[in-house]
Parts: structure tokens; sequence; C-alpha cells
């Protein structure tokens, strides 16, 4: 059984633009930022769609339909993105 260690340590033998200066993203952003935009995005994301579900139960309406109303009103956002990136004109 090979360790993974030993795995990680051939791949990058073997794609030596892997590692160090080169594996940042082009000209745009290091690794540990586009991390910490990714987590920043879904902690805010994760807030929201439980704060917002919060306030319609707070005004009156019932549990289920304040959950199932955010979850229409949201959902379709990402996959237009998807979507639109899918068949865009690149």
């Amino acid at each position: 059984m090979v360790k993974m260690h030993e795995k990680t340590t051939e791949f990058l033998s073997l794609n030596s633009g892997f590692n160090g200066e080169a594996s940042d993203i082009p000209g745009i952003i290091s690794w540990p930022l586009a991390v910490a935009i990714v987590y920043s995005i879904s902690t805010v994301g994760s807030v929201f769609g439980g704060w917002v579900p919060k306030k319609l139960m707070n005004g009156g309406m019932a549990t289920f339909k304040a959950r199932k109303t955010i979850h229409v009103y949201l959902f379709p956002f990402p996959i237009v993105r998807i979507v639109c990136k899918q068949t865009g004109p690149d």
C-alpha cells in the first residue's frame, strides 16, 4: 500500500509547476486569499440564509413556508450562473 506522502511527492515531481509561486492563481491572487474569500462568502451566505427565514417567521409566516420561500427565491441564482457560464460566448 502506497502512503499518501509518497503519492504527493510523486505528483509534485511529475508536475513541477504545481508548487511554489507557480501554483498561485495567475496574476490575480494567492491561494490563501482565494480560500479566505470563498469561506467569507459562504459564511455571509449561511448567516443570510438563516436570518431571512427567521425574519419571515417572526413576521407570522409558518416555518415550512418561510424556509421554502427563501429556497424558491435564492436557489435559481447559482443555477443561472452555471448555465450562463456553460452557454456563454467564450
